[in-house]
């Protein structure tokens, strides 16, 4: 075969799986009592008898003739009957025997043709347009800083001028300082537009940037080309019936994305149909349809894509999954845990509900291998009981491969980031408000089931780095990823922006830890951290990472006993004190504040103390601390109106530490006395 002939094998086999799988999507429409648009079915089959013709494809040809024939039927009776369906997917399937897929078109994901340069992808006008905008835009704002640069020319033209001014006879000092003021002003505004220019610049760069991300987005629908003829296959050749419905809103992915998401999605379909999906025999006696239902849901979600495989068969076995735990070795979740923990197992390589083994499931295998293939495109994975009885798997992963969004966190001095998908959100964790959680640091928070205590796992320690414990607020990263929830705990948040990924293998050598690296804005080469394996290291060394205290413990509080008789002195020293994070005690005269001093227990680091009391005044108290060698340590301070010189120096006589007179009384004057004593 010629170049030429390849090239347009090719092109017809992607132009075939884009009408085949239009096809069979309005054909399950049609099957789930649904209204497909005929003429949009009759134009595909047209236009594929033509696209075989001109690729000399006449088997197809004829198929395709065959089957605007049925699509003509259709709109006469105005309805497809069960035998016309049964026909038509039956042509479908004829016509994909019949292609030569293997030669026409390469496999992408394969390692081969991953990097081929002539492999060939359809553009939609809609992204080809929106690039070509995006560029025209980013030649335009170009343009504008060229323009500026001639304006630089034009300022230096000026500049020279002066200069020839300032040597120029009968030049003044006037005229010169006006050509400088316009010129400094002329330049302020260069300056200014200067800047403007850089940021334009810099969107439509990013503009174009994500225009030519969007060239590589496929329909995320493709993933179900082929899937409903093999559900019908797969379940007759176990003595079932079933049938696909695929849901979907129009969302996009990476191409390469959608090829690496194909066996994951094939083995959980086979796992439906194996496990799920019950024999006609047992489904009718059920109050079941005999033929059971497959419902792939394909949306997007926050940036990134949902896959979710529901069938309507018998459902989950938690006491089934038990036993098969237990036959493995693992350690069976608590029932307080809920069911999302019991029936993450099923994840676990060998854990298999089956009785016995077949082509399709029961070895306990199939699961452990989808869980792995979408942790390594850093997404997640989830079973559960689905709306209509049976079992739901959904798969969350980014809509790219090669740039996500990343938050930029700090941890143990250096910087790293994780993909935002992973993020749940943020949580300030206020050290006070801190708990346990069997031995371990947690926080309560407030979560899709209610508020619960979350563990609380530091990043540096995670990494084997050495951070120092946190004695106020921090940022905590909540994540929720399979049956694992904790709440990790990093030095300090620095951004959000999409990143484009690199190869760790590059600059670092425990990769198994990275998903990849990326280059900042500054140049500085960043490690994006997988979260996966960050949570594989905390389950292999629980102990080790959770040795390190994650809080400083409270430094104590200074204490200030506050002795005086007026309510009004003592409330406004408390307030200001208090303002200022001392801990006071108050005394209303010299008896009750020796008594509060000779408290057992007492800690008391300063006293403030009013000079003019009933009972035992001030000189009389300072005298009885300064003589009582328990007390006899603690600095006292003098408050008072009386301000001559006699009262002042008997205050000190008697060891006070220093002296305020109320008459000069400031907020300020107190606090730095107060500072320098204690």
């Amino acid at each position: 075969m010629d170049e030429l002939a390849r090239e347009l094998a090719r092109v017809f086999a992607a132009e075939l799986a884009e009408h085949v799988a239009a096809l069979r999507a309005g054909f399950a429409l049609a099957g789930a009592g649904g209204v497909p648009d005929l003429r949009d079915l009759f134009r595909r089959a047209h236009s594929l008898k033509g696209a075989a013709r001109a690729a000399d494809e006449a088997e197809i040809e004829g198929f395709a003739h065959a089957l605007e024939a049925q699509l003509e039927q259709a709109e006469a009776q105005g309805r497809f009957g069960a035998t016309m369906l049964a026909d038509v997917r039956g042509l479908i399937d004829a016509i994909e025997d019949a292609a030569d897929t293997d030669e026409a078109v390469p496999v992408i994901g394969d390692d081969e043709t991953e990097d081929r340069s002539d492999d060939l992808i359809r553009v939609t006008v809609r992204h080809l347009d929106a690039l070509t905008g995006s560029l025209r835009a980013l030649r335009e704002e170009l343009d504008f800083r060229a323009a500026i640069a001639g304006n630089l020319r034009g300022t230096r033209d000026s500049l020279d001028e002066i200069r020839r001014a300032c040597s120029a006879p009968g030049a003044t000092t006037g005229d010169i300082a006006g050509r400088l003021s316009r010129l400094h002003i002329s330049m302020l505004e260069l300056a200014t537009r200067r800047i403007e220019a850089d940021d334009r610049v810099q969107r439509a760069a990013a503009a174009v940037d994500e225009d030519a991300e969007r060239i590589l987005l496929v329909p995320a629908a493709s993933l179900a080309t082929g899937l409903d003829r093999t559900v019908r296959d797969l379940a007759e050749e176990i003595g079932k019936s079933a049938h696909l419905i695929v849901e979907e809103d129009g969302a996009e992915a990476d191409r390469r994305l959608i090829q690496r998401l194909r066996d994951p999605l094939m083995q959980i379909v086979r796992n439906a149909i194996g496990h799920g999906i019950e024999p006609p025999a047992v489904r009718l006696r059920a109050g079941k349809e005999a033929q059971g239902t497959i419902r792939l849901g394909i949306h997007a979600s926050r940036g990134g894509l949902t896959i979710a495989v529901e069938d309507d068969g018998a459902g989950l076995d938690p006491a089934a999954i038990r036993a098969a735990a237990v036959r493995r070795g693992l350690a069976v979740p608590d029932p307080a845990a809920g069911e999302r923990a019991l029936f993450g197992l099923l994840f676990e390589h060998g854990v298999s509900t089956s009785k016995e083994a077949d082509h399709l499931s029961g070895r306990g295998v199939g699961l452990a291998v989808v869980a792995d293939a979408v942790r390594r495109l850093n997404g997640s994975v989830r079973l559960s009981r689905g709306r209509f009885g049976g079992t739901q798997i959904e798969i969350a992963v980014p809509s790219t491969i090669t740039r996500r969004a990343v938050l930029l966190v700090e941890a143990g001095g250096q910087r790293f980031a994780l993909p935002t998908s992973v993020v749940s959100r943020l949580v300030r964790l206020d050290p006070v408000s801190a708990t346990s959680l069997e031995g371990q640091p947690a926080y309560e928070v407030d979560l899709a089931d209610g508020p619960r205590k979350v563990p609380i796992v530091t990043l540096a320690s995670l990494l084997g780095l050495a951070a120092a414990p946190v004695s106020h607020a921090a940022p905590a990263l909540l994540i929720e990823r399979d049956d694992t929830t904790l709440l990790l705990l990093v030095d300090a948040l620095s951004d959000v922006r999409p990143l484009v990924f690199g190869d760790p293998a590059q600059v670092a050598a425990d990769t198994l830890m990275l998903l990849g690296t990326a280059m900042d804005t500054d140049g500085a080469v960043v490690l994006v951290l997988s979260i996966d394996a960050l949570l594989g290291r905390m389950r292999r060394h629980p102990i080790g990472i959770a040795a390190a205290p994650l809080f400083a413990e409270p430094a104590r509080r200074r204490t200030v006993l506050v002795v005086d008789d007026s309510i009004t002195t003592r409330t406004l020293e408390r307030g200001i004190l208090e303002g200022h994070g001392y801990r006071v005690l108050l005394s209303v005269d010299g008896i009750d504040g020796l008594e509060r001093l000779r408290t057992p227990g007492a800690e008391i680091d300063l006293i403030v103390a009013d000079v003019e009391m009933p009972r035992l005044d001030g000189f009389g108290l300072l005298a009885a601390i300064r003589n009582d060698p328990t007390l006899a340590r603690i600095p006292v301070i003098m408050m008072t109106s009386r301000d001559s010189p006699d009262d002042i120096q008997r205050g000190l006589d008697l060891g006070a530490d220093a002296y305020v007179t109320k008459q000069s009384f400031e907020q300020g004057e107190l606090l730095a006395t107060v500072r320098r004593l204690v």
